[in-house]
Protein backbone atom coordinates (compact mmCIF):
# COMPACT_ATOMS: atom_id res chain seq x y z
CA UNK A 1 0.00 0.00 0.00
CA UNK A 2 2.78 2.45 0.89
CA UNK A 3 4.63 1.99 -2.39
CA UNK A 4 1.48 2.38 -4.51
CA UNK A 5 0.33 5.51 -2.67
CA UNK A 6 3.78 7.09 -2.65
CA UNK A 7 3.72 7.39 1.15
CA UNK A 8 6.64 6.92 3.51
CA UNK A 9 6.85 6.59 7.30
CA UNK A 10 7.73 9.73 9.24
CA UNK A 11 11.44 9.97 9.88
CA UNK A 12 10.75 10.20 13.62
CA UNK A 13 8.88 6.90 13.62
CA UNK A 14 10.60 3.66 14.59
CA UNK A 15 8.79 2.13 11.63
CA UNK A 16 10.83 4.21 9.17
CA UNK A 17 14.00 2.11 9.15
CA UNK A 18 12.05 -1.16 9.32
CA UNK A 19 9.84 -0.15 6.41
CA UNK A 20 12.76 0.57 4.13
CA UNK A 21 14.56 -2.63 5.10
CA UNK A 22 11.61 -5.02 5.23
CA UNK A 23 8.92 -3.60 2.96
CA UNK A 24 10.68 -1.60 0.27
CA UNK A 25 13.85 -3.63 -0.34
CA UNK A 26 12.21 -7.00 -1.10
CA UNK A 27 8.68 -7.95 -2.01
CA UNK A 28 7.77 -11.54 -1.27
CA UNK A 29 4.36 -13.02 -1.96
CA UNK A 30 2.86 -16.47 -2.28
CA UNK A 31 0.35 -17.78 -4.79
CA UNK A 32 -1.05 -21.14 -5.84
CA UNK A 33 1.56 -21.79 -8.53
CA UNK A 34 4.65 -20.84 -6.51
CA UNK A 35 5.73 -21.72 -2.98
CA UNK A 36 7.27 -18.28 -2.81
CA UNK A 37 8.10 -15.64 -5.36
CA UNK A 38 10.72 -13.05 -4.43
CA UNK A 39 11.15 -9.92 -6.50
CA UNK A 40 14.19 -7.74 -5.87
CA UNK A 41 13.45 -4.06 -5.40
CA UNK A 42 14.71 -2.84 -8.77
CA UNK A 43 12.45 0.16 -9.25
CA UNK A 44 9.09 1.56 -8.22
CA UNK A 45 7.31 0.19 -11.33
CA UNK A 46 8.49 -3.37 -10.68
CA UNK A 47 7.64 -3.18 -7.00
CA UNK A 48 4.20 -1.70 -7.56
CA UNK A 49 3.23 -4.24 -10.22
CA UNK A 50 3.92 -6.96 -7.67
CA UNK A 51 2.04 -5.00 -5.01
CA UNK A 52 -0.95 -4.67 -7.35
CA UNK A 53 -1.15 -8.45 -7.70
CA UNK A 54 -1.00 -8.78 -3.91
CA UNK A 55 -3.96 -6.39 -3.49
CA UNK A 56 -6.26 -8.83 -5.27
CA UNK A 57 -4.54 -12.21 -4.72
CA UNK A 58 -6.87 -12.94 -1.80
CA UNK A 59 -10.55 -12.16 -2.25
CA UNK A 60 -10.77 -9.94 0.83
CA UNK A 61 -7.09 -9.07 1.11
CA UNK A 62 -7.49 -5.33 0.57
CA UNK A 63 -10.40 -4.57 2.95
CA UNK A 64 -9.59 -7.24 5.53
CA UNK A 65 -5.82 -7.00 5.86
CA UNK A 66 -4.19 -4.12 3.97
CA UNK A 67 -6.55 -1.17 4.59
CA UNK A 68 -6.92 -1.80 8.35
CA UNK A 69 -3.13 -1.75 8.74
CA UNK A 70 -2.92 1.49 6.76
CA UNK A 71 -5.62 2.97 8.98
CA UNK A 72 -3.63 2.08 12.10
CA UNK A 73 -0.49 3.69 10.70
CA UNK A 74 -2.40 6.86 9.86
CA UNK A 75 -4.21 7.10 13.20
CA UNK A 76 -0.91 6.62 15.02
CA UNK A 77 0.61 9.37 12.83
CA UNK A 78 3.36 7.02 11.70
CA UNK A 79 2.91 7.96 8.02
CA UNK A 80 3.44 11.34 6.44
CA UNK A 81 0.27 11.63 4.34
CA UNK A 82 1.32 15.03 2.92
CA UNK A 83 -2.18 16.49 2.75
CA UNK A 84 -5.77 15.34 2.42
CA UNK A 85 -5.59 13.32 -0.80
CA UNK A 86 -4.63 9.84 0.46
CA UNK A 87 -8.19 8.55 0.06
CA UNK A 88 -8.37 10.03 -3.44
CA UNK A 89 -5.17 8.20 -4.37
CA UNK A 90 -6.61 4.87 -3.22
CA UNK A 91 -9.83 5.42 -5.17
CA UNK A 92 -7.95 6.42 -8.32
CA UNK A 93 -5.75 3.32 -8.12
CA UNK A 94 -8.85 1.13 -7.78
CA UNK A 95 -10.42 2.94 -10.73
CA UNK A 96 -7.28 2.44 -12.83
CA UNK A 97 -7.07 -1.26 -11.91
CA UNK A 98 -10.75 -1.73 -12.79
CA UNK A 99 -10.20 -0.01 -16.14
CA UNK A 100 -7.37 -2.44 -16.94
CA UNK A 101 -9.61 -5.36 -15.97
CA UNK A 102 -12.36 -4.14 -18.32
CA UNK A 103 -10.11 -3.48 -21.32
CA UNK A 104 -8.26 -6.79 -20.97
CA UNK A 105 -11.61 -8.62 -20.57
CA UNK A 106 -10.45 -10.29 -17.36
CA UNK A 107 -13.22 -11.86 -15.36
CA UNK A 108 -12.18 -10.23 -12.10
CA UNK A 109 -9.45 -8.17 -10.50
CA UNK A 110 -8.04 -11.36 -9.01
CA UNK A 111 -7.60 -13.02 -12.40
CA UNK A 112 -6.36 -9.86 -14.15
CA UNK A 113 -2.65 -9.78 -15.03
CA UNK A 114 -1.30 -6.28 -14.42
CA UNK A 115 1.69 -5.45 -16.61
CA UNK A 116 1.50 -1.67 -16.68
CA UNK A 117 -1.08 -1.56 -19.48
CA UNK A 118 -2.36 1.67 -20.97
CA UNK A 119 -6.14 2.04 -21.31
CA UNK A 120 -8.39 4.59 -22.96
CA UNK A 121 -8.99 7.76 -20.96
CA UNK A 122 -12.74 7.51 -21.56
CA UNK A 123 -12.79 4.02 -20.03
CA UNK A 124 -11.26 5.39 -16.83
CA UNK A 125 -13.68 8.35 -16.81
CA UNK A 126 -16.64 5.99 -17.16
CA UNK A 127 -15.42 3.83 -14.28
CA UNK A 128 -14.88 6.97 -12.20
CA UNK A 129 -18.12 8.76 -12.96
CA UNK A 130 -20.41 6.41 -14.85
CA UNK A 131 -21.42 6.41 -18.49
CA UNK A 132 -24.43 8.69 -18.03
CA UNK A 133 -22.89 12.03 -17.04
CA UNK A 134 -24.98 14.70 -15.34
CA UNK A 135 -23.91 18.12 -16.58
CA UNK A 136 -24.61 20.71 -13.88
CA UNK A 137 -24.71 24.50 -14.02
CA UNK A 138 -24.45 24.55 -10.21
CA UNK A 139 -24.85 22.09 -7.36
CA UNK A 140 -28.65 22.35 -7.58
CA UNK A 141 -29.31 23.26 -11.24
CA UNK A 142 -28.90 21.16 -14.38
CA UNK A 143 -27.11 22.66 -17.36
CA UNK A 144 -29.05 23.53 -20.53
CA UNK A 145 -28.95 21.46 -23.73
CA UNK A 146 -26.32 23.69 -25.32
CA UNK A 147 -23.95 23.11 -22.39
CA UNK A 148 -24.67 19.36 -22.47
CA UNK A 149 -23.80 19.13 -26.17
CA UNK A 150 -20.65 21.20 -25.61
CA UNK A 151 -19.59 18.86 -22.82
CA UNK A 152 -20.18 15.75 -24.95
CA UNK A 153 -18.14 17.29 -27.77
CA UNK A 154 -15.33 18.08 -25.34
CA UNK A 155 -15.43 14.54 -23.94
CA UNK A 156 -15.30 13.05 -27.44
CA UNK A 157 -11.93 14.66 -28.15
CA UNK A 158 -10.31 12.40 -25.52
CA UNK A 159 -11.47 9.24 -27.31
CA UNK A 160 -8.01 8.26 -28.64
CA UNK A 161 -6.01 9.28 -25.57
CA UNK A 162 -4.42 6.64 -23.31
CA UNK A 163 -3.62 6.52 -19.61
CA UNK A 164 -1.75 4.10 -17.34
CA UNK A 165 -0.38 4.34 -13.80
CA UNK A 166 0.32 1.87 -11.00
CA UNK A 167 1.46 4.21 -8.22
CA UNK A 168 2.02 7.80 -7.12
CA UNK A 169 5.31 9.68 -6.83
CA UNK A 170 5.91 12.82 -4.79
CA UNK A 171 6.94 15.76 -7.02
CA UNK A 172 9.22 18.41 -5.55
CA UNK A 173 8.93 20.84 -8.49
CA UNK A 174 5.95 22.04 -10.48
CA UNK A 175 5.38 19.53 -13.31
CA UNK A 176 6.02 20.33 -16.97
CA UNK A 177 5.90 18.27 -20.19
CA UNK A 178 9.16 16.50 -19.38
CA UNK A 179 7.70 15.52 -16.02
CA UNK A 180 4.65 14.01 -17.71
CA UNK A 181 6.75 11.88 -20.09
CA UNK A 182 8.92 10.78 -17.16
CA UNK A 183 5.82 9.70 -15.22
CA UNK A 184 4.46 7.82 -18.23
CA UNK A 185 7.64 5.80 -18.66
CA UNK A 186 7.48 4.79 -15.00
CA UNK A 187 3.72 4.10 -15.12
CA UNK A 188 3.27 6.66 -12.35
CA UNK A 189 1.09 9.61 -11.38
CA UNK A 190 2.47 12.56 -9.43
CA UNK A 191 1.57 14.41 -6.24
CA UNK A 192 2.47 18.09 -6.06
CA UNK A 193 1.91 20.08 -2.87
CA UNK A 194 0.99 23.77 -2.78
CA UNK A 195 1.42 25.82 0.37
CA UNK A 196 -1.84 27.74 0.05
CA UNK A 197 -3.98 25.51 -2.19
CA UNK A 198 -3.32 22.11 -0.61
CA UNK A 199 -2.08 19.50 -3.09
CA UNK A 200 -3.10 18.13 -6.44
CA UNK A 201 -2.63 14.86 -8.26
CA UNK A 202 -1.09 14.84 -11.74
CA UNK A 203 -2.01 11.91 -14.00
CA UNK A 204 -0.32 11.98 -17.43
CA UNK A 205 -2.20 11.01 -20.61
CA UNK A 206 -0.94 10.74 -24.18
CA UNK A 207 -2.05 10.39 -27.79
CA UNK A 208 0.76 9.50 -30.23
CA UNK A 209 3.44 12.16 -29.60
CA UNK A 210 1.13 14.51 -27.69
CA UNK A 211 0.99 14.60 -23.92
CA UNK A 212 -1.49 16.16 -21.51
CA UNK A 213 -2.80 15.39 -18.04
CA UNK A 214 -5.66 14.89 -15.64
CA UNK A 215 -5.45 17.19 -12.61
CA UNK A 216 -7.25 16.03 -9.46
CA UNK A 217 -7.61 18.53 -6.62
CA UNK A 218 -8.93 17.62 -3.17
CA UNK A 219 -10.43 20.28 -0.90
CA UNK A 220 -11.53 20.08 2.73
CA UNK A 221 -14.88 21.82 3.27
CA UNK A 222 -16.09 22.12 6.86
CA UNK A 223 -19.76 21.64 5.97
CA UNK A 224 -20.21 20.22 2.49
CA UNK A 225 -23.96 20.81 2.19
CA UNK A 226 -24.07 24.38 3.55
CA UNK A 227 -20.80 25.77 2.28
CA UNK A 228 -20.33 24.22 -1.16
CA UNK A 229 -22.60 26.66 -2.97
CA UNK A 230 -20.87 29.60 -1.26
CA UNK A 231 -17.48 28.12 -2.22
CA UNK A 232 -18.28 27.35 -5.87
CA UNK A 233 -16.98 30.61 -7.29
CA UNK A 234 -13.75 30.31 -5.31
CA UNK A 235 -13.07 26.57 -5.61
CA UNK A 236 -14.87 25.34 -8.72
CA UNK A 237 -13.89 28.20 -10.98
CA UNK A 238 -10.47 28.55 -12.65
CA UNK A 239 -7.66 28.12 -10.16
CA UNK A 240 -3.89 28.75 -10.36
CA UNK A 241 -2.83 25.11 -10.73
CA UNK A 242 0.14 26.11 -12.88
CA UNK A 243 2.32 29.20 -12.84
CA UNK A 244 1.94 31.77 -15.62
CA UNK A 245 5.11 30.68 -17.46
CA UNK A 246 4.33 26.95 -17.40
CA UNK A 247 3.37 25.71 -20.93
CA UNK A 248 0.94 23.25 -19.34
CA UNK A 249 -1.28 26.20 -18.43
CA UNK A 250 -2.17 26.58 -22.12
CA UNK A 251 -2.94 22.89 -22.66
CA UNK A 252 -6.39 21.40 -22.84
CA UNK A 253 -6.53 19.06 -19.84
CA UNK A 254 -9.07 17.34 -17.62
CA UNK A 255 -9.62 18.98 -14.24
CA UNK A 256 -11.38 17.00 -11.49
CA UNK A 257 -12.17 18.55 -8.11
CA UNK A 258 -13.11 16.45 -5.10
CA UNK A 259 -14.63 17.96 -1.93
CA UNK A 260 -14.25 16.19 1.41
CA UNK A 261 -16.06 17.15 4.59
CA UNK A 262 -15.38 15.99 8.17
CA UNK A 263 -19.14 15.47 8.48
CA UNK A 264 -19.36 13.18 5.47
CA UNK A 265 -18.06 10.10 7.29
CA UNK A 266 -20.30 10.62 10.32
CA UNK A 267 -23.39 10.88 8.08
CA UNK A 268 -22.53 7.66 6.23
CA UNK A 269 -21.42 5.62 9.26
CA UNK A 270 -24.90 4.73 10.59
CA UNK A 271 -25.76 3.06 7.31
CA UNK A 272 -22.54 1.07 7.38
CA UNK A 273 -22.76 -0.26 10.91
CA UNK A 274 -26.33 0.02 12.21
CA UNK A 275 -28.46 -1.74 9.61
CA UNK A 276 -30.98 -4.00 11.30
CA UNK A 277 -30.50 -7.76 11.28
CA UNK A 278 -33.97 -8.19 9.77
CA UNK A 279 -33.02 -6.13 6.74
CA UNK A 280 -29.73 -7.92 6.26
CA UNK A 281 -30.86 -11.54 6.45
CA UNK A 282 -33.90 -12.36 4.31
CA UNK A 283 -35.39 -15.86 4.54
CA UNK A 284 -36.84 -16.77 1.10
CA UNK A 285 -39.26 -19.22 2.72
CA UNK A 286 -41.33 -16.34 4.11
CA UNK A 287 -42.47 -15.61 0.53
CA UNK A 288 -43.39 -19.23 -0.30
CA UNK A 289 -47.16 -18.60 -0.44
CA UNK A 290 -46.87 -15.43 -2.54
CA UNK A 291 -47.69 -15.37 -6.29
CA UNK A 292 -44.90 -16.40 -8.68
CA UNK A 293 -43.54 -14.14 -11.42
CA UNK A 294 -41.07 -15.08 -14.15
CA UNK A 295 -38.26 -12.60 -14.79
CA UNK A 296 -35.06 -12.63 -16.82
CA UNK A 297 -31.55 -11.53 -15.90
CA UNK A 298 -29.28 -10.25 -18.68
CA UNK A 299 -25.87 -11.26 -17.31
CA UNK A 300 -22.53 -9.49 -17.76
CA UNK A 301 -21.40 -12.01 -20.40
CA UNK A 302 -24.50 -11.35 -22.53
CA UNK A 303 -26.32 -14.55 -21.61
CA UNK A 304 -29.87 -14.57 -20.23
CA UNK A 305 -31.11 -16.46 -17.15
CA UNK A 306 -34.84 -16.93 -16.67
CA UNK A 307 -35.96 -17.54 -13.09
CA UNK A 308 -39.20 -17.96 -11.17
CA UNK A 309 -39.47 -15.65 -8.17
CA UNK A 310 -41.98 -14.81 -5.50
CA UNK A 311 -43.57 -11.39 -5.19
CA UNK A 312 -42.31 -9.40 -2.22
CA UNK A 313 -38.70 -10.45 -2.74
CA UNK A 314 -36.12 -7.87 -3.75
CA UNK A 315 -34.20 -8.26 -6.99
CA UNK A 316 -31.06 -8.80 -4.90
CA UNK A 317 -32.78 -11.61 -2.93
CA UNK A 318 -33.90 -13.27 -6.17
CA UNK A 319 -30.40 -13.06 -7.62
CA UNK A 320 -28.82 -14.62 -4.54
CA UNK A 321 -31.47 -17.35 -4.38
CA UNK A 322 -30.62 -18.32 -7.96
CA UNK A 323 -26.81 -18.02 -7.74
CA UNK A 324 -26.75 -14.99 -10.02
CA UNK A 325 -23.62 -12.90 -9.60
CA UNK A 326 -25.21 -9.70 -8.30
CA UNK A 327 -23.15 -8.32 -5.44
CA UNK A 328 -24.63 -6.95 -2.24
CA UNK A 329 -21.51 -5.86 -0.40
CA UNK A 330 -23.30 -3.73 2.23
CA UNK A 331 -26.01 -6.38 2.67
CA UNK A 332 -28.98 -4.15 1.79
CA UNK A 333 -28.01 -1.24 4.06
CA UNK A 334 -27.73 1.22 1.12
CA UNK A 335 -24.05 1.85 1.83
CA UNK A 336 -22.70 0.76 -1.57
CA UNK A 337 -23.68 0.54 -5.24
CA UNK A 338 -22.71 -3.08 -5.93
CA UNK A 339 -26.32 -4.30 -6.41
CA UNK A 340 -26.92 -1.71 -9.14
CA UNK A 341 -29.27 -3.03 -11.84
CA UNK A 342 -30.85 -1.55 -14.96
CA UNK A 343 -34.61 -1.95 -15.38
CA UNK A 344 -36.89 -1.80 -18.40
CA UNK A 345 -38.83 1.45 -18.80
CA UNK A 346 -42.37 0.16 -17.99
CA UNK A 347 -41.24 -1.40 -14.71
CA UNK A 348 -39.06 1.56 -13.77
CA UNK A 349 -41.86 4.07 -14.36
CA UNK A 350 -44.28 2.35 -11.96
CA UNK A 351 -41.80 2.28 -9.05
CA UNK A 352 -41.76 4.85 -6.29
CA UNK A 353 -38.94 7.37 -6.59
CA UNK A 354 -35.62 6.40 -5.02
CA UNK A 355 -34.93 7.88 -1.59
CA UNK A 356 -32.02 10.25 -1.04
CA UNK A 357 -29.77 7.51 0.37
CA UNK A 358 -30.35 5.33 -2.70
CA UNK A 359 -29.71 8.30 -5.02
CA UNK A 360 -26.40 8.96 -3.24
CA UNK A 361 -25.26 5.38 -3.87
CA UNK A 362 -26.48 5.38 -7.48
CA UNK A 363 -24.36 8.47 -8.13
CA UNK A 364 -21.33 6.24 -7.50
CA UNK A 365 -22.53 3.30 -9.63
CA UNK A 366 -20.68 2.17 -12.73
CA UNK A 367 -22.62 2.47 -15.99
CA UNK A 368 -25.48 4.52 -14.50
CA UNK A 369 -28.54 4.90 -16.76
CA UNK A 370 -31.89 6.68 -16.57
CA UNK A 371 -33.54 3.45 -15.36
CA UNK A 372 -30.92 2.39 -12.81
CA UNK A 373 -31.91 1.31 -9.29
CA UNK A 374 -30.35 -0.60 -6.41
CA UNK A 375 -31.47 -4.22 -6.54
CA UNK A 376 -31.90 -4.33 -2.77
CA UNK A 377 -34.55 -1.58 -2.96
CA UNK A 378 -36.69 -2.96 -5.80
CA UNK A 379 -39.35 -5.46 -4.66
CA UNK A 380 -41.22 -7.69 -7.08
CA UNK A 381 -44.94 -7.56 -7.72
CA UNK A 382 -47.03 -9.12 -10.49
CA UNK A 383 -46.22 -6.25 -12.89
CA UNK A 384 -42.66 -7.65 -13.13
CA UNK A 385 -43.89 -10.72 -15.08
CA UNK A 386 -41.63 -11.21 -18.13
CA UNK A 387 -39.40 -8.21 -17.47
CA UNK A 388 -35.64 -8.29 -18.03
CA UNK A 389 -33.22 -7.04 -15.37
CA UNK A 390 -29.82 -6.06 -16.78
CA UNK A 391 -26.61 -6.38 -14.77
CA UNK A 392 -24.04 -3.64 -15.55
CA UNK A 393 -20.69 -4.69 -17.00
CA UNK A 394 -18.90 -3.94 -13.71
CA UNK A 395 -19.53 -2.73 -10.19
CA UNK A 396 -17.64 -0.25 -8.12
CA UNK A 397 -17.29 -0.55 -4.34
CA UNK A 398 -14.32 0.99 -2.57
CA UNK A 399 -14.48 -0.62 0.87
CA UNK A 400 -15.14 -4.24 0.02
CA UNK A 401 -13.80 -4.43 -3.52
CA UNK A 402 -13.53 -8.07 -4.56
CA UNK A 403 -15.85 -9.40 -1.83
CA UNK A 404 -19.14 -11.02 -2.87
CA UNK A 405 -21.35 -11.80 0.15
CA UNK A 406 -22.85 -15.27 0.26
CA UNK A 407 -26.61 -15.53 -0.33
CA UNK A 408 -28.63 -15.54 2.88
Amino acid sequence: MLCRLGLRPRSTSTLATLAVANFMAILAYVNKSHDGLVCSYASDPILTLGATQVWYAIGEGLPKYILPQLKKLMLNEMIDTKGTDAVARIILLLVMDTSVMLETHAGSLKSCLFTGQFVHVNTLLQVLGGSNWRVMKSKSENANKVAEHAFKAWLLQWEDWKIGFTHFLQLDLEPNEDTLWFLLTRRAAGVFSLDSEGSYLVIPVFCASNVSLIVVQVFLVQDLDQNLLESEEKLIGPSPVFSELNPLKEKNYIHIKRFLSPTTVSRRSPRLFHASATALHVDPSQFANNPTVNIKFLLRDGSIREVAAKTGMSILDVAHANDIDLEGACESSMACSTCHVILEDPVFEQLEEACEDEEDMLDMAFGLTDTSRLGCQVFLDESFEGTTVTLPKATRNFYVDGHVPKPH
